[in-house]
């Protein structure tokens, strides 16, 4: 049995109640994050505390891309857990890889501690396009388009997760077939004041999503920008 929780959807920055991006994939006895938005300080109390595996069991994370909205979270980790952590970090613009930049981040100026003393043990591996095991699960990234670079996730047929991103014709391709598609898109509004002009929520009712068959639209899809609370979908995964 798995379970999703959303445990923050709102980009750039908290807002009306929701946190910025955070979602957690429990399977088993294994704790998978995809990206560490300000909603993964949900996990601090309970019913959201039980997500936490045991102590000793690795929690992976697997980041979209290093916009701070995204990963602002990793300050948070040390007053959430203690667990062996992994995580899995994309690659950053230029010569600078991923895992420099976290790095750079932290061990001041910008925060007291070093990234290797977040937790006990604590790694980061380069991501990128290709599959990325993570305890019982298996994850599928894919190059988006969006300034910096961005991956989307992909957990089997289950759910896929493409956040942040211009619309791409072949992102259909990507999700095809899963059961749960956590989307959200962002493009130019001439009639809306910019700088909000920029985003704006693309999942709509599966049948008319871009490039997406009615017949092999997934079950349930999520906008990503209208969740104020923790949603959990669970499934046989």
């Amino acid at each position: 049995m798995a379970e999703l929780v959303i445990l923050g959807s709102s980009g750039w920055m908290p807002q009306d109640g929701m946190q910025t991006t955070s979602l957690a994939l429990r399977t088993g006895d294994d704790l998978v994050l995809f990206d560490l938005g300000s909603g993964v300080a949900r996990l601090r109390r309970e019913p959201l505390r039980s997500l936490l595996p045991a102590d000793d069991r690795e929690i992976h994370v697997f980041l979209s891309h290093l916009h701070f909205d995204h990963l602002i979270g990793l300050t948070f980790i040390s007053g959430l857990w203690q667990n062996p952590t992994v995580v899995h970090v994309p690659p950053a613009v230029g010569e600078v890889s991923g895992p420099e930049v976290l790095d750079a981040l932290f061990g001041g100026p910008f925060y007291s501690h070093p990234f290797s003393e977040l937790v006990p043990a604590i790694s980061r591996v380069p991501v990128g396009p290709g599959e990325w095991p993570a305890g019982r699960v298996t994850v599928k990234a894919w190059g988006q388009d969006h300034p910096g670079g961005s991956l989307a996730y992909r957990v089997g047929d289950w759910f896929a997760f493409m956040t942040d991103t211009r619309d791409k014709p072949d992102a259909a391709e990507f999700a095809r077939g899963v059961q749960v598609l956590v989307h959200e898109a962002w493009s130019y509004d001439e009639d809306a004041p910019r700088p909000l002009a920029r985003r704006r929520a693309a999942t709509v009712p599966p049948p008319r999503w871009r490039g997406w068959p009615s017949r092999q639209a997934p079950a349930s899809c999520c906008s990503a920008t209208s969740r104020r609370t923790a949603r959990t979908i669970t499934s046989g995964c």
